[in-house]
């Protein structure tokens, strides 16, 4: 039996190995990443009934390093994205809250620096808030 019979199924093993983890790692990412994402969406639910609308201007639009693209409400491609919005509240009062959520690749555009976006808010929180769906189209409706 010759070095390269003992080394060879070594060096398989450690390959492999190394092969699994990196994908396992890179699926923890994925997923925590669309979950992360994902929790938005209930918020919206939560807060479209009782929550306080607003007007807020995206100080900062975000991808993040995975540039994470799922199906989702119908969409083949939906990113996860983070926007920076800056708000006033009904009282005047100013706040800056980041909202991670998915939005249609082709729709992305709208939601650039400088622009708009309806929300929803709660008094109680003013970080917790949701793009306001009913007023922002985050993604194509499919028929």
């Amino acid at each position: 039996m010759g070095w390269l019979d003992i080394v060879g199924p070594i060096v398989g093993v450690v390959v492999m190995g190394s092969v699994i983890l990196v994908t396992s790692m890179l699926a923890r990412s994925a997923l925590s990443t669309e979950s992360l994402h994902a929790k938005e969406e209930k918020v919206w639910e939560q807060l479209k009934v009782q929550g306080l609308r607003a007007e807020a201007d995206i100080l900062v639009l975000a991808r993040p390093s995975n540039r994470l693209v799922v199906w989702r409400n119908g969409s083949p491609s939906m990113a996860a994205a983070e926007l920076r919005v800056r708000y006033r509240d009904e009282a005047g009062v100013t706040h800056e809250a980041s909202v991670k959520t998915f939005i249609d690749e082709e729709l992305l555009a709208n939601f650039s620096i400088g622009k708009k976006v309806a929300i929803v808010y709660t008094d109680d929180d003013p970080e917790r808030i949701a793009i306001d769906r009913e007023r922002a189209q985050v993604a194509f409706v499919t028929l």
